[in-house]
């Protein structure tokens, strides 16, 4: 207590000495300040009461905004990490998810026990690791690798990992931050793939190899049939029985020739049909004796219209000069059953036309 105050009444005058004039005014000074302390102290309470709410909801709103965080951190199917860059990207943060691509728990990278992530890299994969990582720092860019960690228990883990420097207002590298997803299942189903592709392929040249030896062996004993039918024919001297030996060779020769151009050609399922036609009209006229002809064939395209090509002999059987003309689609391809009936037809308009079209030695 440091004094007090007292009033009174006055109900009639009374002269104020100099003092209690000072004093009065004291006094008044004295109560005005109090009073404008206590208003004063009561807005700082009132303002402190307000900024410690403000700081509790804003200190709720940060954890709420770290607790969902680290919970996305934590249920994200990988790793998340900061690290600094240097010869073992020594790791400042790395997430939970660490454990299940490595077998190690993320308290054996943060609190020392290694020296960083580099610890379970393959070996193999180091430099080129470091190379892609500098490339992307180089050009300030995020940079995406696809390599493998060596886990706890010995097995390997591909993991695909993308990450980016943080620089800071002067541009000094701080650290990287980034994440790494096990991709393990979808590399291992890659390489089966792979594998599968290798061995389809490897099936199908062999394959290759065995359908043309089977094309290369019955276009061989087709020809023995023909070779016999033509020693037989130099043993005949019936006009009727020559002429039946030399179509069932001719027939013959036409189905070989379709296996010889198949065994020849790079697509085994296909012939060339104007090659296939040309060929087997030339061996007709061979095997008719016709050996003093013009052969011209005028096959279409699209490049092409009207495109004709004149192969002429000069050995001499007997004066007379027959022409063909082949007009063939240059893009015709046929089919193996294709190529043979397409052939027998041939066979039998060619043959008809060399035996009966020109009798004697008339040309056309």
């Amino acid at each position: 207590l440091l004094g007090y105050i007292g009033f009174s009444t006055v109900t009639h005058e009374r002269p104020w000495s100099e003092d209690i004039i000072s004093l009065l005014s004291l006094t008044g000074d004295m109560l005005a300040n109090t009073l404008v302390r206590h208003r004063a102290e009561t807005t700082l309470r009132q303002l402190h009461q307000d900024l410690e709410q403000q700081i509790a909801a804003r200190t709720a709103e940060v954890k709420q905004a770290r607790d969902f965080l680290s919970t996305m951190v934590e249920n994200l199917p990988g790793a998340v990490y900061r690290c600094f860059n240097d010869e073992q990207w020594t790791v400042q943060f790395i997430s939970q998810g660490i454990e299940d691509l490595t077998g190690y728990p993320p308290e054996v990278f943060q609190q020392g026990g290694w020296e960083g992530l580099a610890q379970v890299m393959y070996p193999e994969d180091l430099p080129m690791i470091r190379e892609t990582v500098e490339q992307g720092l180089a050009a300030r860019q995020p940079f995406e690798i696809t390599y493998r960690f060596v886990r706890q228990d010995g097995n390997i883990r591909w993991v695909h990992e993308r990450g980016q420097g943080i620089w800071d207002a002067q541009g000094q590298l701080l650290f990287l931050d980034g994440v790494i997803f096990d991709i393990t299942a979808q590399k291992r189903s890659e390489m089966e793939r792979e594998r599968a592709d290798a061995q389809l392929k490897a099936s199908l040249r062999e394959k290759e190899l065995l359908l043309k030896e089977v094309h290369h062996r019955v276009k061989n004993n087709l020809q023995v049939i023909c070779s016999i039918f033509s020693l037989q024919a130099d043993y005949v001297e019936d006009a009727d029985m020559l002429a039946l030996l030399t179509e069932a060779g001719n027939r013959v020769r036409s189905m070989a020739l379709v296996h010889e151009k198949l065994y020849r050609s790079g697509d085994l399922a296909q012939i060339d049909c104007a090659d296939y036609v040309r060929t087997l009209a030339r061996d007709l006229f061979s095997s008719y004796a016709i050996h003093s002809q013009t052969i011209s064939q005028s096959i279409n395209s699209s490049q092409s219209i009207n495109s004709s090509q004149s192969i002429n002999s000069s050995q001499s059987v007997n004066s007379r000069t027959i022409n063909l003309q082949i007009q063939v689609e240059d893009a015709v391809k046929l089919t193996l059953d294709g190529a043979i009936a397409c052939g027998l037809v041939i066979n039998e308009l060619v043959s008809n036309a060399l035996k009966y079209a020109f009798p004697g030695e008339r040309s056309g």
